[in-house]
């Protein structure tokens, strides 16, 4: 096992020979398997407990295994309590999640510069492959857990967790069991548990072959990426956009567009970077959302990242019958149309004219604002103005829309409609019809 362990720090050159190490130590077998391997080849070590306070006395009597373990090892241990339940209910995040932040969070806090390791194995790397495969990847994800990024090393990673067994083993060495590891609560443990002793029936060294797999894979990987760095420096303007990437190989696009984004930290889905490397072909100029407040515009081949503001044009005049000046050199008429009670009102006509007697108080013209709802004709539910114009509305054409409220609320929407309490009926005697145009 120490032979595999001096390997992988070798190959993927993690440390020079006087690196300090701050070691992820949990007490399980395979942080305390890795922690003894580091010191028997000779590094300098220190670690780190995280205690996450969920599984009770557990939590405590991990704790305390690995005081007393740092103490008869001589090795010097910093303990860290976190709040997981606490943390992820604020962030909402999963208990796993916020526990796997709040520990990098804490190993990272205490490393002051020293590289941290952390006991990922060869079992753990088969595990993520699987994992990732399930829910779609590419060579990044299939190369499993990286043995280095962002000064975080992982020297077990040639090592199987069997190999580990026997190690501390052979050495009389105890370790602790976390109880959680044997429920199929969580998606790892069923992999775990269900999907990898029928990989290793079906082939008994699977495990050195998704080996041999992530390090062909890391090379393959490792060369697009230059690649497509090359071609992202060539493309981008420093600040938000690509320019003459369509040019150049789909695969290269397609990574570059993804560095666009996660410089944002924007995550998409392949189907959303595969829609965005289409918008390169587009004659028209073409936009899509993106989420996180930014849209993807392309124009003439060229990308730009566009960041969307809340701020609206806030127009808000007494609305005369006649002619009103309104936003961007817009024009809205309001014109007054006596009934026949004898006549038959079209109900169709409900989605552009008002029955002007059921109105309440003033009247006002005004540009949307934050929060807007509306109840629509003959709909039993209130919706939200934002929603109704993303799904009508282009986003350049939203701010010169004209709004028309009482002293109650909302009752007109430009190509949106009217508000049911002021719709027509059979009893309707006004009618205010508003039309908008551009002078």
């Amino acid at each position: 096992m120490l032979e595999k362990v001096a390997s992988a720090i070798c190959d993927y050159n993690m440390l020079d020979d006087c690196q300090k190490i701050v070691c992820a130590l949990s007490g399980g077998a395979d942080s305390i398997a890795m922690t003894l391997a580091l010191k028997k080849l000779g590094y300098d070590i220190r670690c780190v407990h995280v205690n996450h306070n969920l599984r009770g006395e557990e939590s405590k009597r991990d704790e305390n295994f690995c005081v007393n373990f740092c103490e008869n090892n001589n090795i010097e241990l910093e303990v860290f309590s976190v709040d997981v339940k606490t943390f992820s209910k604020e962030r909402s995040m999963s208990c796993e999640e916020a526990a796997r932040a709040l520990r990098y969070e804490c190993l990272q806090n205490s490393a002051k510069g020293a590289k941290i390791a952390t006991a990922h194995t060869l079992d753990d790397n088969l595990e993520t492959v699987i994992f990732n495969l399930s829910r779609g990847t590419g060579l990044k994800g299939l190369c499993g857990i990286p043995a280095v990024r962002d000064g975080i090393i992982r020297p077990m990673i040639y090592v199987s967790r069997a190999e580990i067994e026997k190690y501390l083993s052979d050495n009389g060495a105890e370790f602790v069991t976390d109880s959680t590891n044997g429920s199929n609560d969580f998606s790892r443990n069923r992999i775990r548990h269900n999907v990898v002793p029928v990989l290793k029936d079906i082939n008994s060294g699977v495990l050195s072959s998704v080996l041999c797999m992530k390090k062909t894979l890391e090379n393959e990987n490792a060369y697009i990426e230059k690649c497509s760095n090359d071609v992202f420096d060539a493309c981008f303007d420093g600040k938000s956009s690509l320019s003459g990437l369509k040019c150049y190989d789909k695969a290269l696009r397609r990574r570059c567009i993804m560095r666009l984004l996660a410089q944002n930290n924007i995550e998409c889905s392949f189907e959303r970077i595969a829609e965005i490397d289409k918008m390169l072909f587009n004659e028209k100029t073409s936009r899509l959302d993106v989420s996180n407040g930014f849209d993807i515009i392309c124009r003439k081949g060229i990308l730009i990242l566009h960041k969307r503001t809340e701020e609206f044009c806030d127009f808000c005049h007494k609305l005369e019958i006649g002619e009103n000046e309104f936003v961007g050199g817009r024009v809205v008429v309001s014109e007054l149309i006596e009934c026949n009670t004898n006549d038959k009102i079209n109900i169709l006509l409900a989605k552009d004219h008002i029955d002007y007697d059921k109105i309440k108080g003033n009247l006002f013209l005004r540009t949307r604002h934050r929060g807007d709802k509306i109840r629509l004709v003959n709909r039993d539910f209130t919706s939200n103005v934002k929603t109704l114009l993303n799904a009508e509305v282009l986003r350049e054409e939203r701010d010169s829309l004209c709004f028309v409220c009482d002293d109650e609320g909302l009752i007109f929407i430009e190509r949106i409609g009217v508000a049911d309490r002021v719709k027509l009926d059979e009893n309707t005697k006004r009618i205010l019809r508003i039309t908008a145009y551009s002078d």
